[in-house]
């Protein structure tokens, strides 16, 4: 499978020692409404899609931490894409410390999100399932909530 993601901006993995970057992957940033940069990444199994895993993070975790789990994800045959919150990982943040998670309003999250579906999740292969931890999973519910024909199921 070919890379189908249009980023507006480039961005990079960080490499950690015993954590190698999985096969067959794209990283890069898309602009938020209010100018923020955030990172996503997408990871492409082998072989013919079975579908998407939108893998959603918790609270101070970054794309990076979920290699081992992506990895698993795309050897059953699964596109498993990370949209980065902001203030994670190489994402903006807000605040008086740029690279720092600092939100007035938990709608944030929600309309990050909204801002990145059209060109980070919705291209790539259905049907979308979306994995959750923590935060991750306060953000995916009200995702759901809000946008019911996004997932086909979610954990």
């Amino acid at each position: 499978m070919t890379a189908q993601i249009k980023w507006d901006a480039p961005s990079r993995f960080v490499e950690i020692e015993g954590n190698p970057i999985p096969a067959r992957a794209e990283v890069g940033l898309h602009k938020m409404r209010d100018g923020k940069m955030l990172r996503g990444g997408v990871f492409y199994p082998e072989g013919t899609p079975r579908g998407t895993l939108v893998l959603m993070t918790g609270y101070s975790e970054f794309i990076e931490k979920y290699f081992e789990t992506v990895a698993d994800f795309s050897a059953r045959g699964f596109v498993v894409v990370m949209p980065e919150w902001r203030g994670h990982g190489l994402s903006d943040g807000d605040g008086m410390e740029p690279t720092r998670l600092h939100l007035k309003n938990f709608d944030t999250n929600l309309t990050d999100l909204e801002d990145r579906w059209a060109a980070l999740i919705a291209p790539l292969p259905k049907p979308h399932f979306g994995l959750a931890h923590s935060m991750g999973g306060q953000i995916s519910l009200r995702a759901v909530q809000a946008h019911p024909e996004w997932l086909t199921a979610l954990a």
